[in-house]
C-alpha cells in the first residue's frame, strides 16, 4: 500500500465561529448604560391615571385625649382612560374612532351607598336579561335547536335573580346540639327561658293511643 501524503491525516484546528449580535438591540452597543448604572435624573412621580383618591375626615381621639379628626384616603375609580383609537382593538368597528385621538367614552362609576349598590345590581340583572332574550331570538332564527350557550346564560340569570336582595331584613341562625334537652338549653341561653320551654313543648296535646299507633306496628296472629 503506498504511503499517504505527509500531513493528510493530521488534525487541523477548526475555523473561528462568528456569533452574531441578538436581533433586538442597537448596532452601537457601546452607548448603552451598564445594567448596574444608577438613575442620575429622577423624575417627579404622579398617580396612575386609572385610580383616584378622595379624602374624608375621620373622627379620632388625639394624643392629648381630646377629640379630633384625621384625613383618611378613599380610593375611587376615575372616568379617564389611556385608550387610544390608533391602538384600540375596536378601532375598525367603533363608531367614534378617530386615528390619533384618545377614547371618546368614559365610564364614571361610583358605588358608595346601599342605594348605589342596588342600582348596579339592578343594571347587571337587566343587562343579563337582555342577553338571554337576544340569544333566545337568535336560537329561533337559527332553526330552534337548543343552544347550550343560551342554557348557560339562563342559569346564570336565574342565579343572579336568586342572589338579588329582596330588600327584607333576614336573620339566619344555625345551632348544633345533641338531643332535645341540649337544644332547648341552647335556645334558652340565646333567646330566653320561655323560648326554650316552647321548643320542648308539643304543638298540640296528643293522646296515648295515637302515639302508640304511629310508633308501634303490630301484627295480630290468630291462634
Amino acid at each position: 500500500m503506498p504511503d499517504a501524503p505527509p500531513g493528510q491525516d493530521e488534525e487541523r484546528p477548526l475555523p473561528p465561529v462568528a456569533i452574531p449580535f441578538p436581533l433586538s438591540g442597537n448596532d452601537d452597543r457601546s452607548t448603552e448604560p451598564a445594567p448596574s448604572a444608577a438613575v442620575t435624573a429622577p423624575r417627579e412621580t404622579q398617580l396612575l391615571p386609572v385610580v383616584g383618591f378622595d379624602f374624608e375626615a375621620v373622627p379620632e381621639i388625639g394624643e392629648d385625649g381630646q377629640p379630633g379628626e384625621r384625613q383618611e384616603a378613599r380610593m375611587t375609580t376615575p372616568g379617564t382612560t389611556l385608550l387610544k383609537c390608533s391602538t384600540c382593538f375596536m378601532k375598525d368597528k367603533c363608531p367614534a374612532a378617530e386615528p390619533g385621538s384618545s377614547c371618546k367614552y368614559n365610564i364614571p362609576v361610583q358605588i358608595r351607598t346601599p342605594a348605589q349598590l342596588n342600582a348596579v345590581q339592578d343594571a347587571l340583572v337587566e343587562m343579563q336579561t337582555q342577553r338571554v332574550l337576544l340569544m333566545r331570538m337568535i336560537e329561533q332564527v337559527e332553526g330552534g335547536y337548543a343552544d347550550p350557550n343560551l342554557t348557560t346564560e339562563m342559569n346564570r340569570l336565574w342565579k343572579m335573580l336568586q342572589d338579588r336582595s329582596t330588600g327584607k331584613d333576614t336573620f339566619k341562625l344555625t345551632v348544633e346540639a345533641g338531643g332535645q334537652s341540649a337544644s332547648a338549653g341552647m335556645i334558652s341561653r340565646i333567646f330566653g327561658e320561655q323560648a326554650g320551654q316552647r321548643l320542648a313543648e308539643l304543638e298540640a296535646p296528643r293522646d296515648t293511643q295515637s302515639v302508640i299507633a304511629e310508633v308501634i306496628e303490630a301484627e295480630v296472629i290468630e291462634p
